[in-house]
Order: structure tokens, then sequence, then C-alpha cells
């Protein structure tokens, strides 16, 4: 096992826990100084009381796309989104492992200050270059966006 050297865990090291609370495939999920979350799988694997990990992977690509195109809107155009709001699908495969084929993003968002080619801009470059979950994804996932004013 590799040690990491006293003072060197930089500030981008992240952690959290996994642990199982029942006879199936239940887990309490922590990071530290955050609310728990449940992590369960569909009946008869799991009781289907919590997320499954392949929704919270839907989600995060979902809230980082949004995040980083929130951000990018604010910070680099200095204009303002005043409601926005992304719709994930995605289609599983089949056969195991069940990833997604393909995962679809809407985009919906309102604002008096950026007309939606000037966002199509914006998600080419979160797609591009600035969203992390994007891009652990996009080459193994197909990843389609639409976009539409609110």
């Amino acid at each position: 096992m590799n040690s990491v050297k006293k003072g060197s865990m930089s500030k981008n090291w992240l952690k959290g826990s996994v642990g199982l609370i029942n006879e199936k495939v239940k887990f309490k999920c922590l990071v530290e100084g955050k609310e728990p979350i449940i992590v369960d799988y569909t009946p008869p694997l799991g009781d289907g009381e919590g997320y499954t990990s392949l929704e919270l992977l839907l989600l995060s690509l979902a809230s980082c796309f949004a995040s980083t195109v929130k951000l990018m809107v604010n910070n680099h155009l200095k204009k303002r989104i005043d409601d926005l709001q992304v719709l994930a699908s995605g289609i599983r495969r089949e056969e195991h492992p069940t990833a997604f084929e393909s995962i679809n993003l809407e985009l919906m968002f309102k604002s008096s200050e950026i007309k939606p080619e000037a966002l199509e801009e914006v998600m080419q470059l979160a797609k591009d270059k600035f969203c992390p979950v994007w891009a652990m994804l996009k080459n193994n996932v197909e990843i389609k966006t639409t976009i539409k004013p609110l």
C-alpha cells in the first residue's frame, strides 16, 4: 500500500466512505461534514431504498455540467442566469456491465442577458475543457445535449 507523506495531501484530495447497512446491498455513504446518502439497488438484489450508483452518476454529470455552465456564464461572460435546470436521462445496456449506452442532458435556462446561441458556445467549452465529470465519461458514453429557454 502506498503511504501518503504527512502534509502532502492537497486541497484537491477527496475522501468518502461506504458502509454496508443491511444483508443485501444497501450502503450508507459519507463525506466528512455532509449529510449521508443511501445507495441501494432494485429488488430482489436490493430493497430499492436509496439511489442506485448509476442514478448518482447521472446526477453527478448533470450537476457538474450545470455548475460549469453557470460559473462560466457568470465569471467569463459576466452575464447572469436567473434559473437553470437540467433534465438528465440515460439508457442502460441490457448486458453486464449494465453501463450507460447514452445520456441525454436537456439544459433549460432563464436569462434576459444571454441568448441560446451564446449559451451553446459556453456549453461546448464546458464539454471540451472544463467539466470534470464530462471529461471522465466522454470517451465511454455518448452524451447528447439540448438547450431551451424556460
